[in-house]
């Protein structure tokens, strides 16, 4: 932050913050609904390969395994990038948490006298 910390600039960027938030929301529920999607398609692609499969129940499971790697892969990636939003947005809470601290201590200082602008 390169201007001085007053309530206005705190206030600032704790509405940044909050703003950011509520972005990172939207794409945490667009990212999750994007996994739900994969991991149904991959359980519905195993369930078929499963059935399509003939011998042994163990070699009928690894037959499915094999059959459905691009649909585990999709899955995956789709989980990977989910948790990657929960964890930024578990950030932005942190910082959120962070400023309003400032703001207090800020908001002391002013009210004590020891605030300039």
């Amino acid at each position: 932050m390169s201007e001085p910390w007053s309530p206005t600039t705190v206030e600032r960027r704790l509405m940044e913050i909050a703003n950011e938030i509520a972005h990172l929301i939207s794409e945490a529920i667009d990212r999750h609904r994007a996994y739900l999607i994969a991991d149904h398609a991959y359980d519905v692609a195993m369930a078929h390969a499963y059935l399509a499969a003939e011998g042994p129940v163990k070699v009928r499971e690894y037959k499915a395994e094999l059959a459905t790697e691009t649909e585990r892969a999709a899955r995956d990636e789709a989980d990977v990038l989910y948790r990657h939003v929960e964890r930024r947005l578990r950030g932005k809470h942190d910082e959120l948490e962070a400023f309003r601290s400032v703001g207090a201590s800020v908001r002391t200082a002013y009210s004590t006298g020891g605030g300039t602008s």
